[in-house]
């Protein structure tokens, strides 16, 4: 069975990938944020784990909630790892309206 609004998921989420394909493969690599209590399941998960679960998501809203938490994590990351490319994160972030 496939869920309403599956094509919709899929499209948001090849748009970070098409929007910058280097920053991509970046983004790609960085982990998952360490677990809390406080966090759901999704929202503190990598890119490759979010896209694996692509098929489990019923809505957009909900993809791009938890893609708003990853890009929160990654930014905080690649600050501390990788600054040279925190403008183009900024960029990535603000032209798909994950701020």
């Amino acid at each position: 069975m496939r869920f309403h609004g599956v094509a919709e998921v899929r499209q948001l989420f090849d748009s970070i990938e098409k929007a910058n394909p280097r920053l991509y493969k970046v983004i790609q690599n960085i982990p998952a944020a360490a677990r809390t209590l406080r966090n759901s399941h999704h929202e503190n998960r990598s890119l490759p784990d979010i896209e694996e679960d692509l098929g489990e998501y019923v809505s957009v809203d909900l993809l791009r909630e938890h893609l708003s938490a990853f890009f929160h994590h990654a930014r905080g990351y690649v600050e501390t790892h990788n600054p040279r490319k925190l403008d183009e994160l900024d960029s990535l972030m603000s032209e798909l309206d994950f701020v």
